[in-house]
């Protein structure tokens, strides 16, 4: 950090390079693309001719991650003409801060897994952003007919700390019609602890807009 500090040059080289790799990865047009393409190859195989009614479940309404890459990733379908909806299963446990509407009081109870049900009748697919939205949607998409799409949001290797947990995680996860693993790694824990098979499972990392990051300039730093 020393060495960067005296030598503009290569901090700036290195820079350049960071954002070229970024907007290569993480561009959140080609994030955009990668899971739409994912969506209509799942609804192709249901049969639904076209995946443009998506509807999104998120945990809470609370700003966590899983919750704004949802947004962020529903406008991104959203500018580029896809029907979006996004619903939370329940309010947060932080004082929510999200407009998404709420299904009901919490999270796994009947009476939410029943609006959820009735939310996603309507839709070409339906993408569960992270933890407690699996069991969910899996349970209340049974026998209706409507793909699923499972985003994994962080450390895949967290949720099987006993064998009951990995044996649970295991089916569901076999239940989803697909599984978006976030980097490599996730995609190889999955693989290997949940017996995902490889067509099922697809890497999209998340996905940044140029437009909103730029380098600091001087002054900011």
């Amino acid at each position: 950090i020393g060495a960067l500090g005296d030598d503009p040059e290569r901090r700036a080289g290195m820079g350049k390079a960071g954002r070229t790799v970024a907007r290569a990865q993480f561009d959140e047009r080609r994030v955009a693309r990668a899971s739409l393409d994912t969506y209509r190859e799942i609804a192709a195989r249901k049969r639904i001719p076209e995946a443009v009614d998506v509807l999104q479940v998120v945990t809470s309404d609370d700003r966590r991650g899983p919750e704004t890459h949802a947004l962020e990733l529903g406008a991104a379908l959203e500018r580029r003409g896809h029907r979006v909806r996004t619903v939370a299963l329940a309010p947060g446990r932080h004082g929510g801060g999200l407009a998404v509407t709420t299904l009901g009081r919490r999270p796994l109870a009947i009476a939410t897994l029943r609006r959820l049900r009735r939310e996603a009748a309507s839709a070409a697919v339906v993408v569960a952003h992270g933890a407690t939205t699996l069991p969910a949607c899996v349970s209340a998409l049974a026998g209706i007919g409507v793909p699923l799409v499972y985003r994994s949001i962080g450390d895949p290797a967290r949720w099987a700390d006993t064998s009951a947990r990995r044996a649970r995680v295991r089916a569901f996860l076999r239940r989803a019609d697909a599984v978006v693993a976030l980097t490599a790694e996730s995609t190889a824990t999955i693989q290997s602890m949940y017996s995902v098979a490889d067509e099922r499972i697809v890497e999209i990392p998340v996905g940044l807009a140029p437009d909103r990051h730029h380098p600091a300039d001087g002054a900011a730093r």
